[in-house]
């Protein structure tokens, strides 16, 4: 069986609806741009080739930082450089549940578990 993203699991067992869900991953795509935005004003990148970025994922796979690494438009230390800035950055889709007050923090930490146990036993 594939393993489901955390919100899928959520929807199939009727935690939160589908725009709870939307809602909450647009919120963390918006976080997420702000990396587009870090690498522009830092001067590490263009516009331009943020967007190309953005293409070799869509056609390659992978992250930014190493897609940046693979064009040849950052080096490894500005690609670490950028990556604990996402880290700090990113937020977890419980977390987010959380702090738009869709769910209580308690109903996540149980929800994370029992999400963990699922994709234990589907995996044996």
């Amino acid at each position: 069986m594939a393993e489901i993203p955390f919100g899928q699991f959520l929807l199939n067992n009727g935690t939160i609806g589908e725009q709870q869900l939307e809602e909450a991953l647009e919120y963390q795509n918006e976080i997420d741009l702000f990396l587009a935005e870090f690498v522009i004003k830092q001067g590490l990148l263009t516009p331009e080739q943020v967007n190309e970025v953005y293409s070799y994922i869509g056609t390659q796979g992978g992250v930014f930082t190493e897609a940046a690494v693979n064009l040849g438009y950052l080096n490894g230390i500005q690609a670490k450089m950028v990556d604990d800035e996402q880290q700090r950055r990113h937020r977890f889709l419980g977390e987010i549940l959380v702090m738009r007050r869709i769910l209580p923090e308690s109903q996540v930490d149980k929800l994370l578990l029992a999400f963990e146990k699922e994709k234990t036993q589907n995996f044996k």
